[in-house]
């Protein structure tokens, strides 16, 4: 299994606006917990980690939504979360494992992409 690590304010944003690490990191919550455990339990069960599998796992996991309800919107390149009417969002944070790239958003919005599909749900 791949070592995840959780890169806080991936495009530097919360830096130039004086936010802490540790504040951005707590501001995330148990998010990326929730991403590393489905990742864990394909790996127990010997299946692909899959954005469609990671994304129901993590959905179940939570247990109030998350994916199942999708928010819409678009991810850029440099990974901030756009939403027409919406001010642009950029990542708290973000963790790559798999071939799989978790943001974690302000409002506990969440994307997860294998780099050709994202998703996007809520997990507040």
């Amino acid at each position: 299994m791949t070592t995840l690590f959780f890169n806080i304010d991936p495009t530097g944003h919360y830096q130039r606006e004086g936010a802490s690490a540790d504040g951005l990191a707590e501001a995330a919550g148990i998010i990326p917990h929730f991403f590393a455990t489905a990742l864990e339990r394909a790996h127990h069960t010997n299946q692909p980690p899959t954005l469609d599998l990671i994304g129901d796992t993590m959905s179940e996991l939570y247990q109030f939504g998350g994916f199942a309800y999708p928010m819409g919107g678009e991810v850029t390149p440099e990974g901030v979360y756009t939403y027409e009417g919406d001010e642009d969002l950029h990542p708290l944070g973000e963790m790559v494992g798999e071939g799989l790239t978790l943001r974690v958003y302000p409002y506990a919005i969440t994307a997860l992409s294998d780099g050709e599909r994202t998703i996007t749900g809520r997990f507040d």
